[in-house]
């Protein structure tokens, strides 16, 4: 049986019995406000005051005074995070760090022409970006910033439909060409007509002319100048619209 201190506050030491296997033992139980105080003052002056009474061991279990402030609260002795805020952030921040890490990396395969790269981005838009545009960013509808251009297989002579980015011009609309001068519905327009679904009128469009990005950037709002020039995206096409009193096909949801 040895004879141990326990200070329970800063002004009062009672005297206790235990049975903790050291010649001197002592045990403390107080407050710590300030996240960086046990490192810079308070755990130097406990390892001096204890070192001054030869105490060889010592059990500290800091808790805050106040179970209801945010900072933190104790459970089983340590100081834990009382909300998930900063998980959260932590988790959110992680997340925007993947993508946009990612996002890079696409970028970089589409600057520098990697088929590998620009056929996965386009399988991926098919799959999901398309439907979200079409539906969410209300593609051909009145108020969006989005068309959908309809035109005919040149192989399949089956009716597709896709949704662009588009800058209405008098004459013409301004299209980035996102993936070269393979992507599918410029290359069936330059053999067939089509239309453009466009403030919810139909436009009959044709004679697509491949125009550098830099002789039309100016044209293209701040996002779409950024995301051109992110990818390496050098070149847009002008749809010329034709006759309005040339015929409309009807519209179809397939894509190409």
């Amino acid at each position: 049986m040895v004879r141990s201190r326990r200070c329970c506050s800063r002004d009062r030491v009672e005297e206790a019995e235990g049975t903790i296997g050291a010649s001197e033992a002592v045990s403390i139980c107080g407050s710590i406000t300030r996240s960086d105080e046990p490192a810079t003052q308070a755990a130097p002056r406990i390892h001096d005051e204890f070192a001054r009474q030869n105490v060889h061991l010592a059990l500290i279990v800091p808790f805050c005074p106040n179970a209801d402030e945010p900072i933190c609260r104790t459970k089983r002795g340590t100081v834990v995070p009382r909300s998930n805020a900063a998980v959260a952030a932590c988790v959110a921040v992680s997340l925007a760090i993947g993508l946009i890490v990612r996002r890079l990396h696409i970028a970089a395969g589409m600057r520098r022409g990697d088929p590998a790269v620009i056929d996965a981005k386009r399988k991926r838009n098919k799959r999901f970006a398309n439907k979200m545009v079409t539906r969410v960013g209300r593609a051909g509808r009145p108020h969006s910033v989005f068309g959908i251009v309809e035109c005919t297989g040149r192989r399949t002579g089956r009716p597709y439909s896709t949704p662009i980015r588009v800058v209405e011009q008098p004459d013409s609309f301004i299209v980035p060409l996102t993936y070269g001068p393979k992507t599918s519905w410029y290359v069936n327009l330059r053999h067939n007509p089509g239309v453009l679904r466009w403030q919810g009128r139909p436009v009959p469009v044709g004679n697509p002319t491949p125009v550098p990005t830099t002789a039309v950037s100016h044209l293209l709002p701040p996002p779409s100048r950024f995301l051109l020039w992110l990818d390496g995206t050098d070149q847009c096409v002008r749809l010329h619209k034709l006759s309005e009193t040339a015929e409309v096909a009807p519209r179809h949801d397939d894509t190409e």
